[in-house]
C-alpha cells in the first residue's frame, strides 16, 4: 500500500517516532538520523510577556512555571504541567507547541527579568552564568544519558548546555564526562514581571522525512531512492498503481 509520506523542515538532529507524536504508529515512520544542523531555522527562542500568557491560559490565570513531565527519547516534550495564578493544567507539548504556536516541540523554558529597556526581539540568550552569581552545577554523565535528557531534569535549553561547555555536536558526549549546567531557579516563586523565554530546536513535527535533511544528503550526493528509503524505513518504491491503493 501506499504510506503517508509525513514531512517536516527540520527535526534538530533526530526524526520522531510517530506513534510519540500521535496515537498511530507506522513501521516505516521510526526515529533517524537527520542531517538538518546546516539551516536557518536549527535554533531558535520565543518571547511571551506576562500579558500574553495570560491571554493564551486564561482558565489558569497565566503562566508561573512549568514542569515537564515526560520527553520522547529524541528529547521533545511529551507532556508538562503549566502553573498558573488560578491553578494548573496537564498538556501534551502538541498542544502546547499549537496554543503557543511554537516551530516544534523540541524545547525548553526558562523565565527572565522583564526588563523594558531591552527588546523583546533581542536574539541574544544570557546564560545564567552570565547573569548571575551563581556558580553552575557539574553533571557527571552517566551511560545512557544524551544531552536532551540531562537539560530536561534541570530544566535547561540544550543551547544553555552546549554554549556553556563549548560542545560543537549536541550528540557527542561520552559516560563519565563532566557537564557544566546551569542553575536554574525555576522552583521559586515567579514574579509577575518575568518574560518566558521557550529556546527551541528545529521546525516542524519531525515525524518522516526532513526537508534539511534530504537537502543535505542530495548535497552529497545521494539519490532520491537512497534519501527516501533513509527517512522511510522498510519501503520498497515501484511505479503508481491502483493496486496499492
Amino acid at each position: 500500500k501506499l504510506i503517508n509520506a509525513l514531512f517536516h523542515s527540520s527535526s534538530g538532529g533526530m526524526t520522531e517516532n510517530s506513534q510519540d507524536v500521535w496515537q498511530n504508529e507506522h513501521y516505516y515512520l521510526t526515529s533517524v538520523k537527520d542531517f538538518d544542523r546546516d539551516n536557518p531555522k536549527f535554533f531558535w527562542k520565543k518571547n511571551y510577556s506576562y500579558e500574553k500568557l495570560q491571554e493564551l491560559f486564561p482558565s489558569i490565570g497565566g503562566v508561573k512555571r512549568i514542569e515537564i513531565l515526560n520527553i520522547t527519547k529524541t528529547g521533545r516534550v511529551k507532556n508538562a504541567k503549566i502553573y498558573g495564578d488560578y491553578g494548573s493544567v496537564e498538556m501534551s507539548g502538541t498542544d502546547i507547541r499549537k496554543i503557543m504556536n511554537l516551530k516544534s516541540t523540541l524545547i525548553r523554558f526558562k523565565f527572565i527579568e522583564d526588563n523594558k529597556n531591552k527588546s523583546q526581539h533581542d536574539d541574544s540568550i544570557q546564560l545564567p552564568a552570565d547573569k548571575l552569581n551563581n556558580e553552575p552545577l557539574t553533571y557527571v554523565v552517566k551511560s545512557g544519558d544524551s544531552i536532551f535528557d540531562i537539560a530536561a531534569r534541570h530544566n535547561v535549553t540544550v543551547y544553555e548546555i552546549v554554549s556553556l561547555n563549548g560542545i560543537k555536536d549536541s550528540s557527542l558526549i561520552h559516560t563519565n564526562q563532566r557537564l557544566l549546567v546551569p542553575k536554574n531557579e525555576e522552583n521559586t516563586v515567579i514574579p509577575i514581571k518575568k518574560i518566558l523565554v521557550v529556546s527551541g530546536i528545529g521546525s516542524g513535527h519531525a515525524v518522516g522525512m526532513s526537508q534539511w535533511g534530504a537537502k543535505y544528503m542530495a548535497s552529497n550526493g545521494k539519490k532520491a531512492d537512497d534519501i527516501l528509503k533513509h527517512f522511510y524505513k522498510g519501503i520498497k518504491i515501484k511505479p503508481y498503481s491502483k493496486y496499492f491503493l
